[in-house]
């Protein structure tokens, strides 16, 4: 009996040796390099108080860069800039919160220079900051180089200018990069234009676009170009930047100014495949010969639009915000839109919180290719009437998918009835429903019913209670769904629903 017991505390002596023995240390390098490579930038850095093994292994294993608040500034409470702080000390905050930085930067810059092999590659510099002066910006000049030079591919630079917790005006935004960097060497000796061929991947934000005589090399290589809030100075400034831009895939321009006019037209941007544009000044969009482009995706006022010679374009995504005088967003969507892009086989309407009134789009051309619509906040459409459902599947005989997305809080039950019941529609292509952000509200049971009546070839209908936002490009986020949706919403629907659909449907509720 003692003897067991000697052994049985033996080995758990040789459990705890073992249990305190580092083996994530003796690791080879390789491995350790991959497991920072997947943390954050802040959390790779302090790797290094683990062990002398670990010290500065981030320097030689860290490849994407990432410099912000959450990363580079530790006790964020310390630069208070609220306005129930006063403002002397609100002035210091910033101040010291922008030096302090810009000297984290620079350190984190300097430990990679001289602790990364030859051989180092950065893939991505990303800085996101708001400074309080502009003599900071020949700071970026820099920080830009020693990503250029170490082969970087993607750049994220949005640098707002504030003095002192105020809002800029545009003498404030500064152009990045300034002509300074022309000057800076890469440590082979040769100018930043002879490397910057490696960037593919351009962000700016809250800048002044750069003068494309002097930095035409920026956008040769580039395959993805995103201008957020930028002072675009003016229609030729972008012309000629996307003249430069013969490998651009992808293009999303959003809040700028200075721009009354986006044309792209061939030889410019033949590999363009997507492009963005929510921009309020802008009044004119001109797209011809961009053989290539197959999504494009608008937010904004009723503006001219002119699309020609884009066969492969076969995916619109509109949200046009009106007034009640000219509420003619969606009208535009479904009846000008097509006969610019009759091969139009994919279309995402964002209805606006303005549109309340009927909805009756009567007459509507045939989109005769459309296979997929998507109606965003469609709450707010079939808040009074569900004849627009019915001119809708009339104008789209090949339609196979219909998707509605409603918001919560653009939908609210109301006492009346549904004033007008459409008469019967058949469709015969349309194979699957989807219905997001449901309630269980009478009008929007109706709608279900209608397409469970009519669409003789339906297979799928999904009701699903979680509100779903288009984020863009193909990506939706959702939110959870309405404290009543798990109380009496769900029954509703499911004993109202379940007796229209044919034995062929099948009916999920989520």
């Amino acid at each position: 009996m003692a003897m067991d017991h000697i052994i049985h505390a033996s080995k758990q002596e040789r459990m705890d040796q073992e249990n305190q023995v580092d083996r994530i240390s003796h690791l080879p390098d390789g491995i350790l390099g991959t497991i920072i490579s997947l943390l954050t930038m802040r959390e790779a850095v302090r790797t290094s108080v683990l062990s002398t093994r670990w010290r500065n292994l981030w320097t030689r294993s860290l490849t994407n860069l990432v410099f912000d608040d959450d990363n580079v500034l530790l006790l964020k409470r310390e630069y208070s800039d609220g306005f129930d702080v006063p403002y002397s000390q609100r002035k210091g905050n910033l101040w010291r919160k922008t030096t302090d930085f810009v000297t984290s930067v620079n350190q984190c810059l300097l430990m990679l220079k001289l602790n990364n092999l030859p051989n180092y590659k950065i893939k991505k510099l990303k800085i996101h900051f708001f400074f309080n002066s502009k003599k900071y910006c020949s700071r970026l000049d820099y920080w830009f180089a020693f990503a250029i030079a170490r082969g970087a591919e993607e750049l994220d630079h949005s640098v707002l200018v504030i003095k002192y917790c105020r809002s800029p005006d545009e003498d404030e935004l500064s152009a990045f990069p300034s002509e300074d960097v022309l000057l800076i060497s890469t440590p082979d000796g040769h100018g930043i234009s002879a490397r910057v061929s490696s960037l593919k991947c351009l962000r700016l934000g809250h800048n002044r676009l750069p003068d494309l005589r002097t930095y035409d090399f920026i956008f040769k290589g580039l395959k993805t170009l995103d201008l957020d809030s930028l002072d675009m100075v003016s229609d030729e400034h972008l012309h000629n930047v996307l003249s430069c831009c013969s490998f651009l895939e992808w293009l999303s321009i959003r809040d700028c100014y200075n721009l009354s006019k986006l044309s792209i037209e061939y030889p410019f941007c033949p590999h363009l495949r997507y492009l963005y544009i929510n921009c309020r000044r802008l009044r004119v969009i001109e797209v011809n010969g961009v053989f290539n482009l197959e999504k494009f995706e608008f937010s904004g006022t009723i503006i001219s639009f002119k699309f020609s010679n884009v066969p492969k374009l076969k995916t619109v995504f509109t949200r046009i915000f009106h007034s009640r005088k000219d509420g003619l967003g969606i009208i535009w969507s479904l009846t000008e839109l097509p006969t610019m892009v009759p091969q139009l086989e994919n279309l995402l309407l964002g209805c606006t919180r303005f549109l309340e009134a009927e909805f009756n789009p009567e007459n509507l051309p045939t989109l005769g290719n459309l296979k997929h619509l998507t109606v965003l906040e469609s709450g707010s459409v079939y808040k009074r009437s569900l004849m627009w459902i019915m001119n809708v599947l009339k104008a789209c005989p090949l339609l196979e998918r219909l998707e509605l997305h409603q918001r919560i809080d653009n939908y609210k039950e109301g006492s009346e009835e549904v004033n007008h019941r459409p008469p019967k529609c058949p469709h015969e292509n349309l194979k699957e429903v989807l219905v997001s952000g449901a309630c269980g509200y009478v009008r929007e049971i109706e709608i279900e019913i209608y397409l469970l009546n009519n669409a003789v070839g339906l297979k799928k209908l999904t009701i699903d209670p979680r509100p779903r936002v288009y984020s863009g490009d193909g990506t939706w986020g959702s939110s959870e769904a309405i404290a009543s949706w798990v109380t009496e919403g769900r029954d509703r629907v499911s004993q109202l629903i379940l007796g229209e659909a044919g034995p062929n449907v099948e009916v999920f509720i989520l």
